[in-house]
């Protein structure tokens, strides 16, 4: 019988296992997970989103977006493999992995490092035809399931760039075991949410003897409708869009871009309690109309790589989640950073497509002020004080701070009285 591994909010703190009877419903949002789109090649979310994503992008991830690859399978016992799901998962993708008395173990069509486990075994027959994204994830365009990605090792993200630590996804894999749960948990309470979009591990294959292993991530929350443009492709198809939108490149992209995203960082620390470590502009999508009008919507990935905000944790009395955090070195953080900097990496350095000097002050000014705009609205702070992300970071330290942060999560229902 498969192993489902579920996990609750004040057990996953402590690294323990749930009742699994009790597993997170990641599909809640449709009524049936069979319900869910399969992919599609007439969708915009392959004709634009991945394309841009593959040839609108800084030269050095530029991939052929026809280029098909087949990921190998290996056939390992199921002894050896550790299922993980954080939730139910669509039996057409679960099934590609998971067999009645075995598990196909994929392998990145372009890695060479024999760290990653089962390098070098004789594959089973069976594969996934995959194309590249702008990391070492690959997408699943399978067209009898829906769309996901797969992120495994591999010392070549892609043809031509070596990076050895690539090869390996322990860290990953500890992340996700760690924070998944967790973030599951709270997103009951704010499911729904107008501006920000999380995009969820949904199962992890973890091999015991080394902790390496491959990550699933659902892609169900993408609008096949829609199209998603990245943080990297916008200073290469960025004026296209500006102008179907009648507005200037730089000032449309400061108020779509910088402003929506500081909101939405926003939001991810006082809903979750986290921030990211690293957002890098790859890992930030912004949701338009297939007539390219923003939606106002931000889409968020590897979540997983994120950091717990101490003043969160004590607000909420949330003690139990420090363990497992402490024991990975992942101690919550004690001051503020958004990154903004981080998520405009690049945006300089796209030769005649590249953001001015000013356009990246813009971009960065309006990323912080609008973090500091929602921070003030959500918890309901009605002056111009704080007025910074670091006033506002010392304000969450003080008594009054921790008592807002518990009033904002009473409200919601997230935190009873």
């Amino acid at each position: 019988m498969l192993l489902i591994l579920a996990f609750s909010l004040s057990l996953a703190g402590q690294g323990a296992h749930a009742d699994p009877t009790k597993c997170v419903d990641l599909y809640a949002h449709v009524a049936d997970s069979s319900a869910l789109k399969n992919f599609s090649h007439q969708s915009n979310l392959w004709t634009h989103t991945v394309n841009w994503e593959l040839t609108k992008n800084f030269q050095r991830f530029q991939e052929d977006p026809n280029t098909v690859m087949k990921m190998k399978m290996v056939s390992v016992p199921k002894d050896e493999v550790e299922v993980i799901t954080f939730g139910p998962v669509d039996h057409r993708i679960l099934d590609k992995f998971v067999k009645d008395d075995h598990i196909n173990w994929p392998q990145h069509p372009n890695n060479t490092s024999a760290e990653v486990p089962y390098f070098g075994k004789a594959t089973s027959g069976e594969s996934l035809d995959t194309r590249y994204t702008a990391s070492r994830s690959l997408l699943s365009f399978e067209e009898d399931a829906p769309p996901f990605t797969i992120k495994v090792g591999t010392d070549f993200p892609h043809k031509a760039e070596y990076q050895s630590a690539k090869a390996l996804t322990k860290d990953d894999i500890e992340g996700a075991v760690l924070r998944q749960p967790f973030l599951n948990e709270v997103e009951k309470t704010f499911k729904n949410d107008d501006l920000l979009v999380l995009l969820p591990e949904i199962l992890v294959l973890k091999h015991k003897a080394t902790g390496e292993g491959v990550i699933l991530r659902d892609l169900s929350r993408l609008d096949n409708e829609n199209i998603y443009v990245t943080g990297l492709s916008i200073p290469y198809v960025g004026r296209d869009i500006a102008k179907a939108n009648g507005l200037e490149f730089e000032e449309f992209w400061a108020k779509t871009y910088g402003h929506q995203l500081g909101r939405a960082k926003a939001r991810m620390l006082l809903n979750y309690g986290i921030e990211m470590e690293t957002p890098n502009s790859q890992n930030i999508l912004i949701e338009l109309t297939k007539d390219m009008k923003p939606t106002g919507k931000v889409v968020i990935r590897d979540t997983v790589d994120s950091w717990l905000y101490r003043p969160w944790v004590d607000a909420l009395h949330r003690g139990d989640l420090l363990g497992a955090n402490n024991e990975l070195g992942w101690e919550p953080r004690t001051s503020l950073n958004p990154y903004g900097s981080n998520s405009i990496w690049r945006f300089d350095e796209a030769g005649k497509d590249s953001f001015s000097s000013a356009g990246m002050k813009k971009l960065l000014t309006a990323h912080d002020s609008g973090w500091v705009e929602e921070m003030r609205n959500l918890l309901g702070i009605t002056t111009t004080h704080p007025s910074s992300i670091d006033e506002m970071d010392t304000l969450l330290h003080t008594d009054e701070g921790l008592e807002l942060i518990r009033k904002y999560h009473v409200k919601n229902g997230l935190l009873k009285l």
